[in-house]
């Protein structure tokens, strides 16, 4: 029995007494007929108070377990958190290391959020992040060495450009391998004189500034990673994650899907529920409520009572609908705001040379390619495999089959050797496609017009209330290591204290 469950039964386990020297009433156990002389602060007697020792020690005890309750209620129950991706289990760890305790929730069987994986042959083909570095992911890279899984590095052995409505290819400019003078001249007035204006567009913020080569080199990356169109994306998101050290730097490969199954399994005071869909959130009492399903058992309701929520997902309008979050008037207003892009990500298998790397081609270096559900990129993974990874862009009024029926047009137009210039494509078919996978939150982000009107500010104001937390992409940019830090942050400032 606990220590709470004891402390209710005190009514009916307890007889009135009088203590002569203060005249007022004390309720004492009939039962723990035990000295506690020796507890400190303890005393049966005093000039002022005389009680038995059987009244003395319930006085210590009732006393020692009311504060008890009192000092240990509002930690009591666990901090429920939606969202076993990078930002949960980034904020479960800092959680446990003040001591709390945490139920974690995602509607997906396994953790790892947009780190997904296709499985063939015991080789790995990545669905969502893979790139880390030392100079552009610090954090991360001390989880992965934590959990001890390898980083690899990529070289393609031939890169190519194509046009996806015609097929036509053609071998890929090289890349120099010390960068030319120009480049670090650039570099150096980038690190050194970084405009304070971060609403502006990508595009105009590179023409304004005179950064050319620095602009077609982010270009392929902000274009493969599904960032939109550059033309409207606020240059504050692309000068969070191209940094003059991450530029630099050397770009390595992880299972990222495997760190976080490997960093959840780390957890000890967390209980984590994959599976498991949160239909209705309840935060009108002191006591916050989740109602979920289980993948396991979808015809019994199940509900958990929560002391705080973390909802460690992007916060769109739909998805916090989805989840039954039942917004205040604030909270409306900053998520009705948030921005996502409809991206996609698939393993196929295809008939170019393996370790083949295509880029779509755009109407100028510095420009997006029209966005139009088309693979964006696609990479041969290994030597020994002729399964490619692809990215696509799509915008939001197409449908899922609508970009899958242009995946399988685009590559059948590119599904050769392009090294053979008599070779014939081979028509790609459903079969082709092991893994299909849609990211419908991918991005959040808020709009230059947004920026400007103070939303961030009105964002981080959000923070606390109802008890309700919010941490991902959003709260800077969508990037592994700015999700696992920004979620520890969340956790140091308003649970530190």
């Amino acid at each position: 029995m606990g220590l709470k469950s004891l402390v209710l039964l005190l009514p009916s386990l307890a007889v009135p007494s009088t203590c002569s020297s203060c005249k007022s009433s004390r309720p004492f156990l009939l039962a723990f007929a035990v000295s506690f002389s020796a507890l400190p602060g303890f005393s049966f007697c005093s000039e002022r108070n005389a009680y038995s020792p059987l009244e003395a020690m319930n006085r210590y005890l009732y006393l020692l377990l009311c504060s008890h309750i009192v000092l240990t209620t509002s930690t009591e129950l666990p901090v429920c958190i939606v969202g076993a991706g990078a930002s949960g289990l980034s904020a479960a760890h800092a959680l446990e290391a003040l001591g709390r305790h945490t139920v974690i929730f995602d509607a997906k069987d396994t953790v790892g959020g947009n780190a997904q994986n296709y499985y063939e042959n015991d080789q790995a083909f990545y669905l969502g992040p893979l790139l880390i570095g030392n100079s552009s992911h610090p954090e991360t890279m001390k989880i992965v060495e934590s959990v001890d899984v390898p980083v690899t590095t990529y070289t393609p052995e031939s890169s190519w450009i194509f046009n996806w409505t015609t097929g036509e290819t053609w071998t890929a400019p090289e890349t120099p391998q010390t960068p030319p003078p120009e480049f670090l001249e650039e570099l150096q007035r980038y690190t050194e004189n970084v405009s304070d204006e971060l609403t502006v567009s990508t595009t105009e913020w590179f023409t304004e500034q005179k950064f050319p080569l620095l602009h077609a080199t982010i270009m392929p990356s902000l274009i493969a990673w599904g960032y939109g169109d550059v033309d409207e994306l606020p240059i504050f998101y692309p000068l969070s994650i191209f940094t003059p050290a991450a530029l630099m730097g050397t770009r390595l490969r992880v299972d990222f899907h495997e760190v976080f199954q490997r960093w959840s399994r780390q957890l000890s005071r967390s209980e984590i529920h994959p599976g498991s869909k949160v239909d209705c959130i309840d935060r009108s009492e002191e006591t916050i409520t989740l109602y979920y399903t289980s993948s396991q058992n979808q015809n019994t309701p199940l509900q958990q009572s929560c002391s705080d929520l973390i909802l460690a997902f992007p916060p769109t309008l739909s998805s916090l609908e989805a989840a039954g979050l039942s917004l205040s008037a604030e909270e409306h207003t900053v998520f009705s705001a948030v921005r996502t892009t409809n991206y996609f990500s698939a393993a196929v298998r295809l008939d170019t040379p393996h370790l083949s790397f295509f880029q779509i081609t755009t109407e100028t270096p510095y420009s997006s390619p029209e966005i139009a559900g088309q693979p964006v990129s696609v990479e041969g993974q290994y030597n020994n495999s002729d399964i490619s990874l692809l990215y696509a862009l799509a915008s939001h009024s197409q449908s899922v089959e609508g970009v899958a029926d242009v995946t399988l047009q685009t590559l059948s137009r590119i599904n050769g050797d392009p090294t053979d210039d008599d070779a014939i494509t081979t028509p790609v078919t459903p079969t082709d496609i092991k893994a299909f996978r849609h990211h419908p939150y991918y991005f959040p982000h808020f709009e230059a017009d947004a920026l400007r009107g103070g939303l961030y500010d009105l964002f981080n104001d959000l923070q606390g209330a109802n008890r309700t937390y919010f941490t991902s992409g959003l709260n800077r940019v969508e990037h592994v290591e700015y999700v696992v830090v920004a979620a520890r942050e969340v956790v140091q400032r308003y649970f530190s204290t």
